[in-house]
């Protein structure tokens, strides 16, 4: 990889770049950076950046003709445009004596000799720029005083007087009264900046003759405008630097040249700006310091920070989108001691949710960096895989023993497929239950196959592209075998993935499918059967009113957005909106492990969106609020709600489940899809991916099972650190088969450890009589243990 491939991405971000009123200036003032200077009294420091960008700040703001209010982007909201001029002058005015004294720097005194011929406001610039680099300069004026055409001005005196304070602080020689008549009079100058106000010609032009110097023309034109003249004096100057660094005349080295180059124009978005009208003095001339500094509080200090403003994983480490980029190339190519792999937990703490460029006016994905980095990351084994392992883990479970695909009873292929995905069953009270009735209804409806698998959403966001390439291979396999149908969705994140990595599969959402059905539907608190274990469902007065919770994932998918919203009021349900939609959970790109206080920041805001029960069509989303304590309900609950059992099955009966009864759930789906898909009448060859039988695999499970007893509250740490009943059992089987435990001398315990990749388990339990074993604390962490 090369830190092009990372910028690249980020390289249209114009964060910081010039507000438009700053592209309109002949100057490139830094205008957001004077107005904040302003808007806080720090009249020293505003004048000091005004000053380094105008040359001569008294002229300027008295005669400039303010271009830059015509880029004020205040009119968006239909407000006057800031009065610049009038906080320049201010800035004039208020700033000490202390800090209108320029700076004189420590630089080395350079040997080319330069003239200047002509000292209006063109050559005055060129040559002050020179002589603040050390520069020998000498001013030719024929005339006896400086400032050309502003001599005559009514305020002559003060620009004089601004002249001379400019000049204070360097060494530079005026010949007033003497007029050049010929370049041979410039033998011993290195160059000559002829600023007479006809354009060189009088002298034949810019040249460079040999053995003489160097001319250079351009700005102090007659009838050219002041403000340009003094900007192309100083643009002047720099290529007179050009010309003595490298020898070549034009200023043609990194974009110099004697006209500044205005900057891409760029407007923010402004909503629920508040209006503010123009401050006028109240002498009808000149500001007062806080009229001044009211009106600068107008400026809005025009910048793009929508990324920002937007998403909470990038505000919460206040970095802007191009420094990310610079940092998360290096952290993979440096090498200790130079890296210490400091931005892996940023790096992983994006949960690919597509909001970021959503905001950003140039469409740049952070999360498309943010992988970059995490495949970079895979590739170069500055891989955090404990982050991962897990949710890999899970993954495998549900592409392996509980996988399952069949098409129609009496079909070998189908137009149709419904994927469930693997969490549509493993969350909320009766999860198998709906996934098996939408199953049903697609079955009846349109002659639906089904796929029971994972999409890879946990490989495709560990950076684990061998793992996402071998399990899409499959996954198309499926396709291909059942007839390349089109896939039925239930999750928005299953469809997206798909979308990316699988684009040929036709995709469509099973809410599309039931709306277009007019599939069964009840209202809300009215189910004639199982209503009172029926507790996803909010049972009060306002049950009906729910506020739609769109995922992150359905973002750009608007049919299936519109099909929730006619299937909730189907039922009966009064719908409402949120603020913010297609925000995420918390839940996408393994956010949590990485980096869980960010989750649980982003969980809680998402919470307080309204008091209202979500009405929700993410399983992710679903298991989140409910764990969060956020009353929610799924679509499909409301819409098949009366299909459910009266009495739970066993492996169906939480609201809440825990980590293992998660995977209970997919094998109880499995068993029930076998039974309505595995006919006499299906028997057409289509692979069953994890075995068709499913209670053989259980069986041998069940025989080396054992009998644990887990109090809730180690339960739900065990939750916390990603433990399942299965990681205690093989830790507890391990230490009882070979003996490698340790006794707590305290309690009379046993303490026993197993490692599995790279994630040691730690159990403390007890045998009781019965063969039975008490779990009492479990842990686990990344470092390994070894006994002698």
């Amino acid at each position: 990889m090369k830190q092009e491939d990372f910028t690249g991405i980020t390289e249209r971000c114009f964060h910081g770049e010039p507000a438009s009123c700053s592209s309109a200036c002949p100057f490139g003032l830094d205008i957001r950076n004077f107005m904040e200077r302003a808007r806080a009294g720090r009249w020293g420091l505003a004048y000091k950046i005004l000053r380094n960008a105008v040359v001569f700040p008294q002229v300027v703001c008295e005669i400039c003709s303010a271009p830059c209010e015509g880029e004020c982007q205040r009119a968006q909201l239909g407000d006057e445009p800031v009065y610049v001029r009038g906080v320049e002058a201010a800035a004039v005015r208020y700033a000490s004596e202390r800090s209108k004294a320029p700076e004189s720097y420590r630089i080395p005194p350079k040997k080319e000799k330069i003239a200047v011929i002509g000292a209006g406001p063109a050559g005055l610039s060129c040559a002050l720029n020179l002589a603040q680099k050390k520069y020998p300069v000498t001013v030719f004026e024929r005339n006896g005083k400086i400032g050309g055409s502003l001599a005559d001005h009514p305020k002559a005196a003060d620009f004089a007087g601004d002249f001379n304070l400019q000049f204070s602080s360097v060494e530079a020689i005026f010949r007033l009264g003497e007029e050049v008549k010929s370049l041979r009079d410039m033998e011993g100058y290195d160059a000559v900046y002829v600023a007479t106000g006809k354009g060189g010609h009088d002298f034949g032009g810019p040249s460079r003759q040999p053995g003489g110097p160097a001319v250079f023309i351009g700005g102090g034109v007659i009838g050219e405008d002041t403000m340009q003249a003094i900007a192309g004096g100083a643009g002047i100057s720099r290529e007179m630097e050009v010309f003595f660094q490298t020898g070549r005349m034009g200023g043609a080295i990194e974009g110099e040249s004697a006209e500044r180059k205005p900057s891409a124009v760029h407007y923010v978005d402004h909503t629920g700006e508040p209006r503010a009208p123009r401050v006028s003095p109240a002498d009808g001339s000149a500001y007062t310091a806080d009229e001044a500094l009211a009106e600068a509080g107008r400026c809005m200090l025009c910048d793009c920070t929508a990324c920002l403003d937007a998403c909470e994983m990038l505000r919460s480490y206040s970095k802007w989108p191009q420094k990310i980029a610079v940092e998360a190339y290096v952290d993979i190519k440096s090498n200790p001691p130079f890296s210490s792999r400091s931005q892996s937990r940023e790096t992983y703490s994006c949960s690919m949710c597509g909001l970021c460029a959503s905001v950003c006016p140039e469409g740049i994905d952070m999360g498309k960096l943010f992988m970059l980095s995490r495949e970079g990351r895979r590739d170069s084994g500055k891989y955090p895989y404990a982050f991962h392992e897990f949710w890999l883990r899970d993954m495998g479970f549900a592409a392996d023993e509980a996988a399952y695909a069949a098409p129609p009873p009496g079909r070998r292929i189908s137009g149709y497929v419904f994927f469930p995905g693997c969490k549509l069953a493993s969350s909320g009270r009766h999860g198998v239950g709906r996934a098996t009735l939408a199953a049903r209804s697609m079955l009846e409806e349109y002659g639906a196959g089904i796929v029971l698998d994972c999409c890879g959403a946990p490989a495709f966001w560990a950076g684990e592209r061998k793992i996402c390439e071998t399990h899409t291979a499959k996954l198309r396999g499926i396709w291909e075998d059942l007839g390349n149908p089109t896939f039925i969705f239930a999750c928005a994140y299953c469809e997206k993935v798909f979308a990316k990595l699988l684009p040929e599969i036709r995709r469509v959402s099973v809410y599309e499918l039931l709306a277009r059905t007019g599939g069964p539907a009840v209202a809300p608190g009215r189910h004639t059967q199982g209503t009172a274990a029926f507790e996803t469902v909010p049972t009060a007065a306002d049950a009906s009113a729910f506020a739609v919770f769109d995922p992150c994932a359905a973002r750009d998918n608007q049919p299936m957005a519109e099909a929730v919203r006619l299937l909730a009021r189907r039922t009966g349900a009064d719908v409402h909106e949120l603020s913010e939609r297609n925000r995420c959970c918390g839940w996408g790109g393994h956010m949590g492990t990485a980096n869980p206080e960010l989750r649980g920041s982003v969980l809680d805001r998402r919470a307080a969106l309204s008091e209202k029960p979500y009405l929700v069509y993410c399983a992710n989303c679903e298991d989140a609020f409910l764990r969060k304590g956020k009353e929610c309900a799924h679509i499909l609950d409301l819409v098949l709600g009366d299909g459910y059992p009266a009495e739970d099955d066993v492996n169906d009966s939480a609201t809440i489940p825990h980590l293992q009864e998660k995977r209970s759930r997919l094998l109880a789906l499995k068993r029930e899809l076998a039974s309505l898909y595995d006919t006499p009448e299906s028997g057409c060859g289509v692979p069953k991916f994890g075995g068709q039988h499913l209670v053989d695999g259980e069986e041998d499970m069940m025989e080396k099972d054992i009998d644990l007893r887990i109090p809730d509250d180690v339960r739900t740490h065990m939750d916390s650190r990603l433990i399942l009943d299965d990681d205690v059992k093989d830790t507890v089987m391990a230490a009882e088969s070979s003996g490698d435990k340790f006794t707590d001398s305290g309690s009379g315990r046993w303490l026993a450890s197993l490692t599995k990749s790279n994630i040691t388990y730690w159990v403390e339990y007890e045998v009781d009589e019965g063969g039975a074993y008490d779990v009492y604390n479990v842990y686990s962490h990344r470092m390994r243990f070894e006994m002698d």
